[in-house]
């Protein structure tokens, strides 16, 4: 289920991905410093403390992953993150509407390490019985009938 206010996020979509396209790809550590501003989900969610992504900087530095899965990845902000650490990353999302599921592709395939699958968790997470990864990030649905 879509809320008004992502509804209302995503009538900038278009503009994002176009403010994507113009972007220069920039080495990677210059590209974690633009990430390091960018905000996770538009309008700010929930709560607008864990909305950026300097926690998960912190995070991948304490932990050294060597491959990450992602549960939920949206517009890809996180994951691309993760991918310019050189981290490889398989991203888990139904990205159930084209122009955000644009946005994290636009973002994300032109580094090496990025699968995806486009799907729901429960169902992809059944492809990986015999992988391991190094880090699992749970991002995904956050109502609370989802989740429990």
């Amino acid at each position: 289920m879509i809320s008004a206010q992502m509804v209302s996020a995503l009538d900038k979509t278009e503009d994002r991905l176009a403010e994507l396209r113009r972007q220069p790809f920039v080495d990677n550590a210059s590209r974690i410093e633009q990430l390091r501003h960018e905000k996770r989900v538009d309008g700010g969610g929930p709560n607008q403390l864990i909305n950026g992504t300097d926690g998960l900087i912190e995070l991948i530095q304490y932990a050294k992953p060597t491959s990450i899965i992602e549960i939920g990845s949206w517009l890809g902000v996180s994951t691309e993150l993760f991918l310019a650490h050189d981290i490889p990353v398989t991203a888990v999302d139904p990205w159930p509407i084209d122009s955000v599921y644009n946005i994290c592709m636009e973002r994300c395939s032109r580094y090496p390490g990025f699968k995806y699958i486009r799907g729901f968790s429960p169902e992809a997470l059944a492809q990986f019985a015999d992988c391991e990864f190094d880090m699992v990030y749970i991002d995904g649905d956050h109502h609370y009938r989802c989740v429990v």
